[in-house]
């Protein structure tokens, strides 16, 4: 119960300690040597049980070599070696090379248990530090929830600013994630006072400590320049002084026509359809899984894809070969509808504002997933409930597993589809202009890496999947 008290008054609290005639005439080596026996007989006693939380016999002299050391910095830079203060500057001084935390971590319980110590010693008043520590304990608090406040008003401004410009659900996730990070990186700076400085060490952070790759390094710097330019309305200066990681130019995995059937075969429905689409069109998981029923249509035999990445909309061949298996499908679709309906249920869900348009569209069958969620969702605010289309993780724990089984021995996912098809089609001869098109890519750069996969060239078709 002492130790625990001890712990909690000294534990990173501005105030300086009240050291008697006795306590302040100890050198350092009379100081170690006393601080040695109390923490040997603490051990002896049972109450350090936890490493992480203390010392514990076998680690006495690990502790005593941070004091130690803190003894030495004090006698280097002139610091009084009762004062926390002193003790604050020994801690930060080891975090600046500290890769992993431990080190910082291991110094901080040190001081813990050494200030504690010091409190039993003659002379120490810890009333008088229990006064200045409360005192201490209530203006940090203050200072905390005040920052806290600062960057909850950030990220609903930032929010707001992703709203207005259109961007995907993805990319507003994504940006608030990199913002969410930064402030635990700097904890305690308030989002005003944030600069280069704290842009910078948070990006080193990222690539040194981390190890993210250089595209994720790219992604968190393109949320924090959003953050500065958009939320915080004015410029990170220095921000062409700020180095972007390098981007490896890999060549994506391409599954064979063989392995894409043998993984297709190990799929039930209406996965099994739901990765022949994705081929047989080049789509993306997220616009495979958000086609409506009026996306598909068999008259023409195309299928249309609706705010696809980066808000644009395009048009691709349906493959003749899955006419039958999508009308099929549609149907057994139909009878969901149906059952909806009966349950008078609020409809499925419409993107951004076209709900207050069409007020109607939500319970319309041509607004219909083609691809519809197993389970109704509730609502936000508790209203009713909605049909969503089917999960994502469902459709990639289903294809991971699928690849499992078939053996194919490559890192293949929904994605891996879309890249298969790119490169089949430029196997047949598809010229990349087309390509391009097909696959909704604003610049050709990004579809010549299909270039550097495809290996020989074959003749036309609509679709790979019709070869």
């Amino acid at each position: 119960m002492a130790e625990g008290r001890e712990k909690r008054i000294v534990r990173r609290l501005p105030f300086r300690v009240q050291v008697g005639s006795v306590a302040a005439a100890l050198s350092n080596e009379a100081l170690l040597g006393a601080f040695r026996k109390h923490l040997e007989k603490a051990g002896e006693a049972g109450i350090e049980r936890s490493p992480g939380k203390g010392t514990v016999p076998d680690r006495v002299d690990e502790c005593l070599a941070w004091i130690r050391g803190y003894l030495d910095y004090c006698l280097a830079e002139r610091l009084d070696r009762f004062e926390t203060e002193a003790m604050r500057k020994f801690i930060l001084s080891v975090r600046e090379t500290d890769v992993d935390g431990r080190r910082g971590k291991e110094a901080r319980n040190a001081a813990v248990r050494f200030f504690g110590f010091m409190g039993r010693l003659p002379g120490m008043d810890l009333g008088t530090i229990r006064h200045e520590a409360d005192a201490g304990r209530l203006e940090k608090r203050s200072d905390a929830e005040a920052v806290a406040k600062d960057w909850d008003g950030i990220r609903e401004r930032m929010d707001a600013q992703i709203a207005s410009r259109h961007y995907s659900r993805k990319t507003r996730k994504t940006y608030l994630h990199w913002v969410e990070q930064l402030r635990r990186y700097a904890p305690g700076v308030r989002p005003d006072a944030l600069g280069r400085t704290e842009v910078q060490g948070f990006l080193g952070h990222l690539s040194a400590v981390r190890g993210v790759a250089g595209s994720t390094q790219n992604q968190a710097l393109n949320a924090i320049v959003f953050l500065f330019r958009n939320v915080l309305a004015r410029p990170l200066n220095g921000l062409e002084g700020i180095p972007r990681g390098k981007r490896g130019a890999n060549v994506p995995e391409v599954l064979s026509r063989d392995e894409v059937l043998m993984l297709i075969g190990d799929l039930a429905h209406p996965f099994d359809l739901f990765a022949k689409l994705l081929y047989g069109c080049g789509l993306r998981l997220s616009e495979g899984l958000g086609l409506r029923v009026q996306d598909l249509d068999f008259r023409l035999q195309r299928v249309k894809v609706h705010r696809g990445k980066g808000e644009k909309s395009r048009s691709v061949p349906m493959p003749n070969r899955l006419v039958e298996a999508l009308q099929a499908h549609l149907e057994q679709v139909k009878t969901l509808y149906a059952r909806d309906m009966s349950d008078e249920f609020d409809g499925v869900f419409l993107p951004g504002r076209l709900e207050a348009k069409l007020a109607n569209a939500p319970k319309q069958w041509p607004w219909y997933w083609v691809f519809p969620g197993r389970e109704l969702t509730r609502m936000e605010g508790g209203g009713g409930w909605r049909r969503n289309h089917l999960h994502e993780t469902l459709v990639q724990k289903a294809i991971k597993r699928a690849v499992d089984r078939s053996g194919i021995g490559k890192r293949a996912s929904a994605h891996t589809l879309r890249h298969s098809y790119a490169t089949h089609l430029l196997q047949m001869g598809q010229d990349v202009r087309t390509v391009q098109d097909l696959l909704g890519h604003s610049d050709l750069s990004t579809t010549m890496i299909y270039v550097h996969a495809a290996q020989s060239m074959g003749g036309k078709a609509a679709s790979p999947l019709d070869a």
